[in-house]
């Protein structure tokens, strides 16, 4: 459990004060949160993006559609960064990214960019805690 929390959360550095979006800035890339969903649906995975930020169910992600979205240099960025083996991001990506989006949208609609990072700050809270 604390690997993949740690992965969205980032390494908790003393000293750095930095906080905020931790390891899912890195995941998210400059694009945001819209940009990452959009980055899934131009690859076919349109339904799986819009039914996590939609209030329905939200549909499962392969470990082998994290690699189309993030590249193998994304993931093993994000595996050094998060102390992880590449599998295991992808495996873990695969599971949380659901679960996160689905959090961050709870009224089915993308917030503005200043509203999620404090969602972000509060989901990556609970996750530590």
């Amino acid at each position: 459990g604390g690997g993949l929390g740690g992965m969205l959360g980032g390494r908790e550095q003393a000293g750095t004060g930095g906080g905020g979006l931790g390891g899912l800035g890195s995941i998210l890339g400059g694009a945001g949160l819209g940009g990452l969903l959009e980055q899934f649906r131009q690859r076919g995975l349109s339904s799986q993006a819009d039914s996590w930020v939609s209030t329905g169910a939200n549909q499962p992600l392969a470990p082998e559609d994290v690699d189309g979205v993030f590249g193998a240099d994304g993931i093993s960025q994000i595996a050094q960064e998060a102390g992880l083996s590449d599998i295991e991001t992808r495996e873990g990506l695969a599971q949380l990214l659901p679960d996160v989006v689905d959090r961050l949208t709870p009224d089915g609609n993308l917030p503005p960019d200043d509203q999620l990072n404090s969602s972000l700050d509060d989901f990556l809270g609970r996750l530590r805690g």
